[in-house]
């Protein structure tokens, strides 16, 4: 057992410099498809700036799949298929429709401060929470990681972007970044 009182998983198939999958990490052989229902929360200030259309934040979304699931004709097609598909939430915490997107005007969320994540986030063990704003003047990124403990499945899992870099044809775009 490791210190963390997890049983030791195998030694991992990826090392600096060559990647080998080995059988029992091939997401093609025994590996169902993993659906994960996305919600966008959408940060802009109180002067409107940091929209994102729904049409950039479905095709962040496609290229996400194009990435993940290797689809031919895609840049992702030389990768791949991770048995990962993500999808615009349809159902909210709550059992309400949804369009998997929220919108938000507050200028301190829009330029990335206060704890917006307390207070928007949906259950981060149902639905992958990504925020659109000033990202701290970075393309994006995470808070935290699963080996730091008491991240996953809390509001702090989850992803941060630089709202004008969200989507296909955007300059300095995240979308390829992501997958």
């Amino acid at each position: 057992q490791s210190t963390f009182g997890m049983d030791r998983l195998p030694p991992s198939d990826c090392s600096l410099n060559n990647t080998t999958i080995r059988p029992d990490y091939d997401p093609t052989t025994t590996s169902p498809l993993y659906r994960i229902p996305v919600v966008f929360h959408v940060l802009r200030s109180s002067a409107g700036a940091g929209e994102v259309s729904d049409a950039r934040i479905q095709s962040q979304i496609d290229v996400l799949n194009e990435d993940f699931r290797a689809l031919a004709g895609s840049l992702g097609e030389d990768g791949n298929d991770a048995r990962v598909e993500f999808f615009l939430a349809t159902e909210d915490p709550n059992g309400s429709p949804t369009t998997g997107i929220t919108r938000h005007d507050n200028t301190t969320w829009y330029n990335d401060g206060g704890t917006y994540y307390n207070s928007l986030n949906w259950d981060a063990n149902r639905y992958l929470n990504l925020y659109t704003n000033q990202a701290s003047g970075a393309l994006g990124y995470v808070r935290g990681f699963p080996a730091q403990g008491g991240f996953v499945g809390s509001s702090t899992d989850h992803v941060v972007l630089l709202w004008s870099a969200v989507g296909r044809g955007v300059a300095h775009g995240v979308a390829d970044f992501l997958a």
